[in-house]
């Protein structure tokens, strides 16, 4: 964290927290519980009203009771609705009468849109794509045999009952009850639809278990950029046996997910055994978009065997782009990350990945300009894309955040005059797969679109911190992939069957 003066005025953080905590412990926290969801339920006229609302600071407050063992559950009185107002509003203008340590510059604007860019990004089908890409394993694939330890269910049935959750989720329905999911009993079984709600849910008692802090640790001020915690089960299961959505946008993050944080206690299985799944799947992407390429071992033809090269190159019009896919567990801590130390350590992987593509641009270069064609007259482009939104969007602005000149340093002078920083795009997975869309419906021509990118950026009134932030400037429809497609289309005719 960015060391700062505390003014003599002023409590630190920890204390603050404290002070907050200890104006709820009067009051149980049920009653906290049902102000907050009072206040998210309110209506509003328009999208951005729920969004002043600060929803994830109002989740905040939940969160630090519930974490707090001396705020009883039932048993004391319940917290007046104005008195919660309060408690927002001064969590709200903590700013001002707390030191609270931050980052600066771009570091802190990174923090700040975390919470803000999660609660307005549109709900997707993306929360099937993990699930249906390990359908698509054998029988005997590892990583399939473990998603059935861990959900209790085929990857088939996971993605059924989440489509259907998530489709009454977006219905507008507050509450989920049995009667919702009862059709499905028949076909899929009680006990699994017991065990997927299991997975999705805990009554207030089970959220405390799961919050509470181990002993010792404190509060930290990077909560305060956190989207909620509570999309880790994103159903509230009531005493009276229905399932509450806390906000639909907590609801929709944490089904996408929710497949990739039970996969992360594997660890290295996981990361070693999916990565290949992943940079499969990049490559297939590429291969929708109707734009020849060079794959991995094409690449390796001509630039050596043992060279370490990307997933792929596109050859544009006077221009290389280089696609290195980059799957990590890249857990939530990161994207409130303050220190640019920090930063840099958990980053490495996007680093490296710089530093390949640097090499590539270079060799492939080299090798164009002795076997032909021509080399492209201009700048090459290398676009990471990886299984999380990392909410950073190009090599030169991790290079500001981890404060390095140059985020990955290359011994030849070509290879940065050739593939600069501002060249450098990182996008989500969703993002590409909406890029590919456009490309193949004909609303981009990629190499115009990425110099536009990269012009754009350079323009503080225009730059971006999300790759995304340039497809939604196109604007229009996109066909989706192969796969997500396929896949909706599956699961809605494995429903179709259910009272036949």
């Amino acid at each position: 964290m960015t060391e700062q003066t505390k003014p003599n005025n002023r409590m630190d953080f920890q204390t603050a927290h404290q002070e907050l905590v200890r104006a709820m412990r009067p009051y149980s926290a049920a009653s906290i519980v049902n102000a907050a969801l009072r206040v998210l339920r309110r209506p509003t006229a328009e999208p951005i009203d729920r969004l002043r609302d600060a929803p994830w600071q109002i989740l905040l407050l939940v969160k630090w009771a519930l974490a707090d063992p001396e705020v009883q559950l039932f048993q004391a009185p319940p917290i007046p609705q104005s008195d919660f107002d309060m408690l927002r509003q001064r969590l709200w203008s903590i700013w001002r009468w707390a030191d609270v340590q931050h980052a600066t510059g771009h570091l802190f604007m990174r923090q700040l849109l975390n919470a803000q860019i999660d609660f307005q990004r549109s709900p997707t089908f993306s929360f099937m794509r993990q699930s249906a890409l390990i359908a698509r394993l054998q029988k005997g694939h590892v990583l399939r045999q473990k998603f059935n330890e861990l959900f209790g269910m085929e990857p088939e049935t996971y993605l059924d009952l989440a489509f259907v959750a998530h489709a009454g989720v977006l219905d507008g329905r507050e509450r989920l009850s049995k009667e919702w999911f009862s059709p499905l009993e028949p076909y899929y079984g009680d006990a699994v639809l017991a065990s997927f709600l299991r997975l999705l849910s805990r009554d207030l008692g089970g959220l405390r278990e799961e919050l509470l802090r181990p002993r010792g640790e404190l509060a930290r001020p990077t909560e305060l950029f956190e989207f909620p915690v509570l999309k880790q089960f994103p159903l509230l299961l009531r005493p009276d046996g229905h399932y509450e959505c806390w906000h639909p946008m907590v609801f929709s993050r944490g089904l996408e997910d929710f497949v990739h944080r039970r996969f992360a206690t594997l660890g290295p299985l996981y990361t070693e055994k999916y990565s290949k799944i992943f940079e499969s799947y990049v490559v297939e992407l590429l291969g929708e978009s109707g734009l020849p390429f060079l794959d991995e071992q094409a690449l390796k033809g001509r630039v050596g065997a043992g060279a370490s090269v990307p997933e792929a190159a596109v050859c544009l019009a006077g221009c290389n782009l280089f696609v290195e896919a980059k799957m990590g567990l890249f857990p939530d801590a990161l994207f409130v990350e303050g220190s640019s130390e920090h930063l840099r350590n958990r980053l490495k992987a996007a680093r490296r990945a710089i530093k390949q593509g640097r090499n590539i641009s270079s060799s492939l270069r080299s090798w164009q300009d002795r076997n032909g064609p021509s080399p492209p007259s201009g700048q090459d482009f290398l676009i990471v894309v990886t299984n999380r939104e990392l909410n950073l969007s190009r090599g030169d602005l991790l290079a500001s955040m981890s404060h390095e000149s140059d985020a990955s340093p290359y011994p030849f002078a070509e290879a940065e005059r050739f593939l600069p920083l501002s060249n450098v795009l990182f996008s989500s997975i969703d993002d590409f797969e909406l890029l590919i869309g456009m490309v193949r419906a004909g609303a981009i021509e990629l190499a115009g679109f990425l110099r536009g990118v990269v012009a754009a950026n350079a323009d503080p009134s225009t730059s971006a911190y999300y790759f995304g932030d340039h497809l939604k400037r196109v604007g229009g429809a996109a066909p989706q992939s192969a796969l997500m497609e396929q896949t909706v289309a599956a699961s809605l005719q494995r429903l179709s069957r259910i009272g036949e």
